[in-house]
Formats: C-alpha cells, structure tokens, sequence
C-alpha cells in the first residue's frame, strides 16, 4: 500500500480578512494561512496561498489550483474568512461581500462551496482531498445605518 509520501502534495489556502463591511473584517484568517503554509511546507506541501480575494480572484484561484490536480495526488483545500448556509449549501463570502444585502444575494456574489468540491473532487478521485472550512458565522449583510426590512 502507498504512503502519502508516494503521493505528490498540493494545498491551496485562501484567507480574507478586509471584507468591504467594517463589521465583518476579521482579525486572524491571513495569519493563519501563513501558519498554515509553514507547516504543510514542512512536510512536503506545494503550497498555494491567496488573501484577501474578490468573488473572480477566488473563483480563479480555484480554478488554477484544479487544473494543477492530477488524479493520485494529496490534495488540502484551506479557506479561513466568512462563509455561510443558504437552502442547505454552503458558500465561501469573497472580501467584496457589499453586495450581499438578503439571502438571496448569497448565490450571486459568493462562492458555491458544493461547486468547488466537485471541481476538486473530478480531478482527483483517487485519492485524499481535504476541505477545512474555517469559517466564521455569521455575515452581516445588512447596512448598520439601515432600517427596515428586506
């Protein structure tokens, strides 16, 4: 049987921070990407790393890191920012998040987690994907200034 030291290592890490709405900007999602690519360097990761992305860089990243995948590599996909559940699927928020006002603007202007995986997923059934999610909850979409209803 094979050990994952036979297996080539990719990771892409994603971490955002400066999101549009000063109520959601986070602290520590670039640090611990940074943590993070250290260690996976360390034991052997080729080591893909973003901060701080709009919905295309995201969606981009994403794709160039799936096109480098071939089937029987270890694969780790790492996304620390904001995320969230709408209908029972899960999103990945861009910094550009402005535009998310209602739950409906989720599907528009976020990251469909679902789609991700199975673009990661098509590329590599072989073997070992890893998805951490760190994600934190929840994302204020709403203007403070702002009253009333959606």
């Amino acid at each position: 049987m094979a050990s994952s030291s036979d297996h080539r290592k990719l990771a892409l890490l994603i971490g955002n921070n400066s999101y549009a709405r000063s109520e959601n900007r986070l602290d520590h999602s670039t640090e611990n990407v940074e943590k993070l690519r250290d260690s996976l360097e360390k034991i052997g990761f080729h080591v893909t790393r973003a901060s701080d992305l709009h919905k295309d860089e995201m969606t981009m990243q994403i794709i160039d890191f799936s096109q480098a995948i071939h089937d029987g590599d270890l694969v780790l996909f790492y996304f620390c920012g904001h995320g969230c559940q709408v209908n029972g699927k899960n999103y990945l928020i861009p910094i550009s998040g402005e535009w998310i006002k209602t739950e409906r603007d989720v599907e528009d202007f976020s990251v469909s987690f679902d789609r991700m995986l199975k673009r990661i997923v098509e590329r590599n059934p072989s073997y070992a994907n890893i998805f951490i999610l760190d994600c934190c909850r929840p994302y204020s979409g709403k203007d403070p200034g702002a009253s009333g209803g959606e």
